[in-house]
């Protein structure tokens, strides 16, 4: 006998848009060949992720997809003629002629050959066929019975799994290696809710207290969390969902509502987070500024974008942080004023994945705790290290290449000290202020002589020399061709404040055109002389092996700071700075 079975346009309708979010349509090969050992042409494998699945019952139908580790499911009222078996039918095509063939209900007649002829159950019009599927070599994910086994049951606000999606899908990474840094997992053991997930090179964790006793985990992959959020505004407003835990499946419902969404247990793949927020003794502790590690990273992304790894050097009151560029040209930045530092220790990290967890940090200062070899805490301001918001980073092994440039590092600050006692200057005490009387102070003229004379000394045009002798004002050289202009009002005003705060003669400035976060942003870099005549000849070999120590200022951002830079004379005859 033919099955049939009668369903409403407006349910049939709302259960597509509702599940189509998780449709896969398939991704066809054109070089694969369907060929069986003997050559002959074989049909391809029946492919079911752009499919959507038909279950009937007495008085109503289950209509769900099934795709990689999750299954959502809607009920949707039927007038069934006949009980069947399940069967798929093609999703997009099934939404198409849904949007298309108006009616109030559509009449399914089966066919044997192919699948189902669709009328107008008004008027008997017959609107479009649709071919069906059997799903017996569908890739199930667990026991998709309507009757579960026994299984245990706890109730969440919504709120919390809400959130559960929209902050960890960022930290799911793809890795065949490694499984579980694909999913966010929920995890609650005796009224905690633990929600956190991992991309391997770090750990981010929320803690709720619920009233829920009991040991429940379940997980989520990362690349479904944003299709999974966009369904629940289609459930009842309620504060609380139903979730339902047996041993392979955990399965979400909204209680006097037909949406399921039942996702796969994976326990095997779970990271073992005891160890990792089990309290240990943290031997190393440093709070340093949030803004100001910020604006190092974008300055860093402003010189080299493509560094990935850096190291930081905690040294009392200090921190030294070293990084190499493409062209393996250290640089170095010197942090201080650092609190809570009593022990020397060195971390090395991933330069993005720290960015990325400082980003999210709003307090004034940020700790910073190495409780071991391979693990970071990040804690931001008034925040316990082990309380309710967790930020876990893995650090590097330190490889030969770390270790040397981590010791050419501290010998350039050691050797080039007075350079950071005079940019960072510390509060200095009595007995000092003999040795600053040793200075050796330069008067304005003699800047400025020396200014003339390092510009001679890189053979730039006369006329930007003459320029500079007769208005006594800088100019900006520009790529690409670094042809020289004066600069504007504003522009000259932040020179000479600059010029009054630092106490240095400013004689050129090299502009950088660049993207930091997909802003174009304009990088000026400030060729100076220092007032302190100690630093001359240090600057001098500087400019002269094309590195300049320069003051570089971002005009989209607040950043200013100290550094060298490579650079190379343009055909307009000025220096220019090196591409990233």
């Amino acid at each position: 006998m033919e099955m049939k079975f009668c369903i409403q346009r407006v349910p049939l309708r709302y259960a597509l848009e509702y599940l189509a979010p998780f449709i896969k349509p398939q991704k066809k090969n054109k070089d694969e060949e369907c060929c069986d050992e003997e050559a002959l042409i074989t049909l391809p494998e029946p492919y079911f992720d752009d499919k959507v699945t038909f279950r009937l019952f007495n008085d109503s139908m289950s209509i769900y997809v099934i795709v990689d580790e999750i299954k959502v499911e809607r009920s949707a009222p039927a007038e069934i003629c006949q009980n069947g078996p399940e069967f798929c039918l093609p999703f997009a095509y099934l939404q198409q002629e849904v949007e298309r063939n108006v009616c109030n209900k559509y009449r399914f007649v089966e066919d044997r050959f192919f699948g189902f002829m669709v009328y107008n159950d008004e008027t008997g019009e017959h609107l479009f066929d649709i071919n069906a599927y059997s799903i017996r070599r569908q890739n199930k994910i667990g026991p998709m019975e309507h009757d579960w086994p026994e299984y245990r049951a706890f109730n969440l606000e919504t709120s919390i799994f809400m959130e559960l999606l929209r902050d960890f899908d960022k930290y799911t990474k793809p890795d065949r290696n490694f499984l579980y840094k694909r999913f966010i997992w929920c995890q609650i053991s005796e009224g905690c809710c633990n929600i956190f997930a991992t991309d391997g090179s770090s750990l981010r964790l929320k803690r709720y207290h619920t009233e829920v006793t009991g040991q429940y985990v379940f997980s989520i992959p990362g690349q479904y969390a944003s299709r999974v959020l966009s369904i629940i505004p289609h459930w009842p407003t309620r504060p609380i969902m139903r979730i339902e835990c047996d041993s392979k499946l955990c399965r979400i419902t909204k209680e006097g509502f037909g949406d399921i969404i039942a996702f796969a247990m994976n326990l095997d793949l779970m990271p073992d987070l005891q160890n990792i927020l089990e309290p240990m003794h943290t031997p190393h502790k440093a709070t340093i500024q949030t803004e100001s590690l910020r604006s190092t990273f974008r300055m860093i992304k402003a010189m080299d974008s493509t560094s990935r790894k850096l190291i930081l050097h905690f040294m009392d009151d200090h921190v030294n942080l070293y990084w190499k560029d493409h062209n393996f040209n250290k640089s170095i930045f010197e942090f201080k004023d650092i609190d809570d530092c009593y022990t020397d220790f060195v971390v090395c990290l991933d330069v993005r994945t720290f960015e990325r967890i400082i980003d999210e940090i709003s307090s004034d200062t940020v700790g910073l705790y190495c409780v071991n070899d391979r693990l970071l805490h990040i804690v931001g301001e008034e925040e316990e290290v082990y309380g309710d918001l967790i930020r876990v980073m893995a650090t590097s092994k330190m490889d030969e290449q770390d270790q040397e440039l981590l010791e050419e590092g501290d010998e350039a600050l050691e050797k080039d000290q007075h350079y950071l006692n005079k940019y960072y200057p510390e509060e200095e005490e009595e007995e000092e202020e003999e040795g600053e009387e040793n200075c050796q102070r330069a008067t304005f003229e003699e800047m400025r002589e020396e200014a003339i004379s390092r510009m001679k000394a890189i053979s730039l045009y006369p006329e930007i020399i003459e320029y500079f002798k007769e208005e006594g004002e800088p100019q900006v050289y520009e790529p690409p061709q670094g042809a020289g202009y004066a600069l504007e009002e504003d522009e000259l005003d932040e020179v000479h404040e600059t010029e009054s705060d630092r106490g240095i003669l400013i004689w050129g400035v090299i502009r950088l055109f660049t993207k930091l976060s997909g802003v174009d942003t304009t990088i000026d870099h400030y060729l100076f002389v220092s007032s302190n005549k100690d630093d001359w000849e240090d600057e001098r070999r500087d400019l002269n092996e094309g590195t300049p120590f320069v003051y570089t200022s971002v005009k989209e951002y607040p950043l200013k700071d100290y550094g060298h830079i490579n650079i190379y004379m343009s055909p307009g005859g000025t220096p220019l700075r090196k591409s990233l």
